[in-house]
């Protein structure tokens, strides 16, 4: 793996504030556990068992992969597992009541009333892993992804959420001499139910 993939993908992990794997693994043993140092495993509400397996030993460098606990959203019972493979990551968010599966672009980040989830990802020098803004609904069926775009110019940095319906980030950019370069960025949510830039036309490449 280069230098430069090692550098983004350890932005993208020091974007967010995990705990270690262990200390959840400590906290929750009576749900999740790893019955040995390959495989996740994650019980539901219902009994049932989601599990991770590590793709550690295989033939081609691109089918490796391994899976690591690093969050639980209490308020929502929603585990955040991160996936790194070769030159790629993705976190998968695993529903502790059915056990249902979502893979999300970034750790989430939690809306102050727990209704939504906010991930974000800044890629947009290498370009291996998905470079924007998702924005889903959390309900009692799972979640529902209700924005989306990962088309736009620029990287999302320092995104969080303002308040429930506003979230707030710098677009990060290089201008014409390499300089790195950010403007302040808005997403709202509107009263039918659509989340819409403060600025559109700064979310089209010219």
């Amino acid at each position: 793996m280069s230098s430069i993939i090692v550098i983004v993908l350890c932005c993208v992990s020091a974007a967010f504030s995990y705990l270690t794997e262990e200390a959840i693994l400590s906290e929750h043993s009576d749900v999740v556990f790893r019955p040995d140092s390959t495989m996740l495993c994650i019980v539901t509400d219902f009994g049932d068992t989601v599990f991770f397996n590590d793709r550690r030993h295989v033939k081609y460098a691109e089918d490796w992969g391994v899976y690591r606990l690093v969050d639980h959203l209490e308020e929502v019972n929603l585990w955040v597992v991160e996936t790194s493979g070769y030159e790629w990551m993705d976190w998968r968010i695993v529903s502790g009541v059915t056990g249902s599966v979502d893979t999300v672009i970034s750790a989430p980040v939690l809306s102050p009333n727990a209704r939504r989830l906010l991930c974000f990802n800044e890629d947009i020098t290498a370009g291996f892993i998905p470079n924007g803004i998702q924005i889903w609904k959390v309900s009692d069926d799972g979640l529902e992804l209700e924005f989306e775009d990962v088309e736009v110019p620029w990287g999302p940095v320092e995104a969080r959420w303002a308040d429930d319906s506003t979230i707030v980030f710098q677009a990060m950019s290089y201008d014409q001499t390499w300089e790195m370069v950010t403007e302040p960025g808005k997403l709202l949510l509107q009263g039918d139910g659509a989340w819409r830039p403060l600025d559109p036309e700064g979310w089209v490449l010219h």
